[in-house]
């Protein structure tokens, strides 16, 4: 398993509108990293199961950045 960041799209802030949030998930590769971020709360889903258009960039990530984001925000 691995560490990923994912850059979501999250929030109830109007139709068509949203905010990106990095969120951090243990997973075996990047698709499963999509899955997973996708269906965390208060992630925009998309109008097809399928689509990644609620995660918009995925990369490995170890501890430290996790570590180092949860401090900033």
């Amino acid at each position: 398993m691995k560490l990923y960041k994912c850059i979501v799209k999250v929030g109830h802030v109007g139709s068509g509108k949203y905010v990106e949030r990095p969120v951090f998930v243990w997973a075996r590769d990047a698709m499963e990293a999509m899955q997973k971020a996708k269906s965390l709360g208060g992630v925009k889903k998309g109008r097809q199961k399928r689509t990644g258009s609620s995660v918009l960039e995925v990369q490995p990530a170890d501890a430290a950045d996790a570590d180092e984001d949860e401090q900033t925000s």
